[in-house]
């Protein structure tokens, strides 16, 4: 059973001295929208769980340089007027890490910063996306 609460990572390696951002082209079924990977937590699933198994499911990377917790939190009603909670995770992988999407997106690019805040639609992901490139400068 899925709960109302899902884990978002924001994907990003560093490369050459910067920092780029993974964003995932929605099918257009789903919205056709750019986002970072986001996934529903299942019953018994610790949100940190979530998020690795999605990593592997949406992106097929196994392996992360590190985790950054507590980057944003922010709710939503989805369509079934249900309170949805969404706690943003920062995923640093390695610079050379490869990448392949699930059928839930037809397309992936990374961005700088600026790119990335551009390509994103909803206003949350973008105050996550602010949020955690602040931590990564400071």
């Amino acid at each position: 059973m899925e709960l109302p609460i899902k884990a978002e990572g924001i994907i990003f390696k560093r490369k050459n001295g910067r920092i780029q951002y993974l964003l995932l082209k929605r099918i257009p079924q789903d919205g056709g929208f750019w986002q970072p990977m986001t996934g529903t937590v299942r019953e018994g699933e610790r949100i940190k769980d979530c998020l690795i198994r999605e990593l592997e499911e949406e992106t097929s990377i196994v392996k992360q340089v590190r985790i950054i917790e507590n980057i944003h939190t922010f709710e939503y009603e989805n369509s079934k007027n249900k309170t949805v909670t969404e706690h943003v995770f920062g995923i640093e992988v390695d610079s050379n890490v490869k990448v392949k999407i699930s059928s839930e997106h037809d397309e992936f690019e990374w961005h700088s910063f600026e790119n990335a805040l551009e390509k994103l639609e909803k206003s949350s992901n973008k105050d996550a996306l602010i949020k955690l490139d602040k931590m990564l400068k400071f």
